[in-house]
């Protein structure tokens, strides 16, 4: 169920990257209504890609204890390239006009993950109610506010 959940979510904050109206690429395909469809579907089926790959790599990858230096050493340098990529490739994009709303629901949804982890790490299995609440509202706004952003711009591709 998750990974249908997510097809939404993908097309709503990952069709931008690749669908722009603007783009001279589409002039040359002469806004083909197949080729848009392609792009749209491909970036739909990497929400549940990522969910099927994230539950593989869950049931595989082991959970560091206090004493497990090697693995806590390699999600720390898995962490910090991913804090890299984040910070030059995906923040620029999500905090420039017309995704900066965007972005900063993001950024929300973020905060209260890395909260929830923080909360579950230090011992707490009850994750309080409200911060999911927090969570859950702020993603559907990045995905309502994609949607307003990526809906114009398949139109402008179409032509």
């Amino acid at each position: 169920m998750a990974a249908i959940a997510t097809i939404p979510i993908a097309i709503a904050l990952g069709t931008r990257g690749l669908v722009e109206a603007r783009n001279e690429d589409f002039d040359v395909l002469g806004h083909d209504p197949l080729v848009v469809a392609s792009l749209v579907a491909l970036v739909a089926a990497f929400g549940p890609a990522l969910v099927l790959v994230d539950g593989w790599l869950d049931r595989r990858l082991p959970r560091p204890g206090p004493t497990d230096g090697k693995v806590i050493g390699g999600y720390a340098i898995v962490t910090f390239l991913g804090l890299l990529l984040t910070t030059f490739l995906v923040l620029p994009m999500y905090l420039s006009a017309p995704l900066q709303f965007v972005g900063l629901a993001l950024v929300v949804v973020g905060l209260a993950t890395l909260t929830t982890w923080i909360l579950r790490n230090r011992g707490g299995s009850v994750v309080p109610g409200w911060l999911t609440a927090i969570g859950r509202v702020a993603l559907a706004t990045a995905v309502v506010a994609g949607l307003a952003v990526v809906v114009p711009e398949v139109q402008g591709a179409l032509g």
